[in-house]
């Protein structure tokens, strides 16, 4: 039997395992940054005196929303929190 793709597997998933907390608090930060630009590009729209840059930093705003939305979920569901 095969045993090379198996021990591979392990490998990579004691990897995997071993920088969970470090991606996990990278991801965190990433979140908080995506809640800091959205903040910013609304304010962008708000304070725009042209339409379409108003439209263009409102919809990168909702973007940043639900890219840090996605990553919430994501780290939810890893850690077990689904409240």
């Amino acid at each position: 039997a095969d045993t090379t793709d198996g021990e591979g597997d392990r490998t990579a998933n004691a990897r995997l395992i071993a920088s969970a907390p470090e991606m996990l608090d990278k991801l965190k930060k990433l979140i908080s940054w995506l809640d800091r630009l959205e903040a910013h590009t609304k304010r962008l729209a708000k304070d725009s005196r042209f339409p379409s840059f108003a439209e263009a930093c409102a919809a990168d705003a909702k973007n940043y929303r639900a890219t840090a939305a996605d990553i919430r979920a994501v780290i939810a569901k890893a850690t077990g929190d689904q409240s």
